[in-house]
């Protein structure tokens, strides 16, 4: 089973450069219509970042710049979970404990771990192949 979210790095400079040029066009060429994408209101399950700014204050000093890319796994868990379980949820947090109680029921599933498991795998050789 996996944590809620799980990370990578990619350090290959001309793909640092080419978010550096143009995060969204970049983002898209790597990311758009991967299975694992989703997107819950603003958010998205596949975030990337750049390790400078996202942790200015660390004790590591940055050679060069790299990003960090992150999975949403409890996302993915919550959607497969809404394939599923077909019933109208509703309560009154806007969404947030209808999300919480699918991935909670998306973690109980074998057939959702085993879909999951796929989703993350993927994502990681994805980010390899970077």
């Amino acid at each position: 089973m996996w944590p809620a979210v799980v990370s990578s790095a990619i350090l290959k400079m001309p793909v640092v450069e080419e978010f550096q040029k143009d995060f969204y066009a970049a983002y898209n060429k790597y990311f758009g219509g991967k299975p694992y994408l989703k997107k819950r209101g603003e958010e998205w399950s596949v975030v990337v970042g750049f390790a400078k700014r996202w942790f200015p204050e660390s004790a590591v000093k940055y050679t060069q710049p790299f990003l960090i890319v992150k999975l949403d796994v409890d996302m993915l868990y919550e959607f497969a979970a809404k394939e599923i379980i077909t019933e109208k949820l509703r309560d009154r947090e806007g969404g947030y404990l209808v999300s919480r109680y699918l991935t909670q029921e998306g973690r109980k599933s074998p057939e959702i771990n085993d879909r999951v498991n796929e989703l993350v795998i993927q994502f990681f050789n994805d980010v390899a192949n970077i």
